[in-house]
């Protein structure tokens, strides 16, 4: 997930639903910088007036002046990008990692719709390591940013990565995010919500993971036609790779269905194996409360891993979209699409 040149393919999960089919089939890559980057996260805009249909690109970057959200802008595709804003973080001194981009699709609170909200990981690198997720916002199209509000700040050493925007079926703004400070848990996956993105409620749980060394991480979560919602993420440190599904109806937790393990191909390489429509829809399907029976799964193609020069493994996801007549909103979790897993048991300095 980071490089230190970032040459961005930007048909990825950031834009899921959003690309128009033209852009569906774009193959290769378009270099938006030659500073170290990493964390890229792309938006189109659709609730923002004469500004709809460009993209925004956050970056989380190292320019010799200190860690910087950058902003970049493309008006044709994706073809070009240039900057045209950047989000300087006084607590990123101390460290920044895992930074996102969300336009709100309408009004929370005084925010009007078209708002950019911007959040990221600061100190990782402080003397105390009491790390923060500070939302700032932007209603001029990415060019300039104020902080709104710290969503979630850290009671102990432990870290908070990879924060992620959505709104729920109520209304509420909702930061997923990654949470290394559950006592007895290595991490687990947790949520906070706001009605006016100024003041946040308590933690809640998302995912916990099955064992204590499990580190689901890495939220992408995306509202679907029908009301429905999808979560994809990863969890690290199962001492081997595996395939999950878990459902949960918002705002109530997740029902876990049975692992699949990971298949590979005949060279040994992970392959993807994501069976969701139909083992998503009979869980979603069945009361509130009761389990539903294991469907019949049906696997979509499978996507072998691909692998940098250094045999890092780079992304390989094939979400498919829920039936339109999913009943209930809900998260779902895929998790998790790498081998070998993040190993060790103390966490790193940054995220796996």
């Amino acid at each position: 997930m980071k490089s230190r040149s970032l040459a961005l393919v930007l048909a990825l999960a950031a834009v899921i639903g959003s690309a128009p089919p033209s852009a569906a089939a774009a193959t290769g890559g378009v270099p938006v910088s030659q500073e170290a980057a990493m964390y890229p996260k792309a938006v189109r805009l659709a609730h923002s007036g004469a500004a709809n249909g460009r993209l925004l690109l956050t970056t989380t970057g190292f320019p010799s002046g200190g860690p910087v959200g950058a902003i970049s802008e493309s008006v044709d595709g994706g073809i070009t990008y240039r900057r045209v804003g950047a989000v300087a973080d006084e607590t990123a001194k101390t460290g920044l990692c895992c930074t996102t981009l969300f336009e709100l699709p309408q009004r929370i609170g005084s925010l009007e719709p078209g708002t950019l909200l911007w959040a990221g990981s600061t100190g990782q690198d402080g003397a105390d390591r009491r790390m923060s997720l500070r939302v700032w916002r932007s209603t001029d199209v990415g060019r300039t940013w104020s902080l709104l509000s710290t969503a979630v700040r850290a009671s102990g050493t432990g870290g908070l990565w990879e924060p992620e925007f959505s709104v729920d079926a109520a209304g509420r703004l909702v930061l997923h995010y990654a949470d290394e400070g559950l006592p007895g848990r290595s991490q687990m996956l947790a949520r906070v919500s706001s009605t006016d993105g100024v003041t946040w409620a308590q933690r809640t749980t998302t995912v916990a993971g099955t064992a204590a060394g499990h580190r689901p991480g890495m939220p992408s979560v995306r509202r679907l036609p029908g009301g429905a919602y999808l979560m994809a993420y990863e969890v690290c440190g199962f001492g081997g790779a595996a395939l999950d599904l878990a459902a949960g109806r918002l705002p109530g937790g997740q029902r876990p269905l049975p692992r699949r393990p990971q298949r590979r191909d005949r060279r040994r390489n992970p392959v993807a194996d994501l069976g969701l429509q139909r083992a998503a829809a009979a869980a979603l399907a069945a009361p509130p409360g009761r389990h539903p029976a294991q469907p019949a799964v049906r696997p979509l193609p499978g996507l072998t891993e691909r692998r940098d020069r250094q045999r890092h493994p780079a992304a390989a996801l094939g979400l498919q979209r829920l039936p339109r007549a999913t009943p209930h909103p809900c998260l779902i979790g895929a998790l998790p699409l790498r081998s070998p897993p993040c190993s060790g048991a103390s966490p790193p300095s940054r995220p796996p």
